[in-house]
């Protein structure tokens, strides 16, 4: 339980902002319970749909170009200015980024698609 904390006889998620003296109210106890007491399922037919659509080399409208990792384009040394540098870097690097966050979010939901059940954990910072 290193990562709660009590306040008002409820174990609450560790936050700068949850402080010792804080008073949680019926309303946001009940809210926080159903959060977490809700049930999800994944859909299996749209997840073989998705993965299909990932898996493909055409883009598609959900995942358009975010599919495969972007390297640094050639020219990338011949670039003078080191705000353009920037530029593309922040660009390669934000496109690399959809795609993990897409293929992880793949990787997660195949491991958990024959779940009865999953419930995620919400917490009140």
């Amino acid at each position: 339980m290193n990562n709660y904390i009590y306040i008002s006889g409820k174990y609450v998620h560790k936050s700068p902002k949850a402080l010792e003296g804080a008073q949680i109210s019926e309303v946001q106890d009940v809210v926080i319970n159903k959060l977490s007491s809700t049930k999800f399922i994944i859909n299996k037919d749209m997840l073989n749909l998705l993965n299909a659509l990932f898996t493909l080399q055409t883009e598609d409208a959900i995942f358009s170009d975010s599919k495969k990792i972007k390297s640094l384009p050639d020219n990338y040394d011949e670039i003078e200015s080191s705000a353009d540098k920037q530029q593309v870097v922040t660009s390669v690097g934000a496109h690399n980024s959809k795609v993990t966050q897409n293929s992880k979010a793949l990787a997660v939901a195949k491991l958990f698609v024959n779940s009865p059940a999953i419930y995620l954990p919400t917490f009140m910072d």
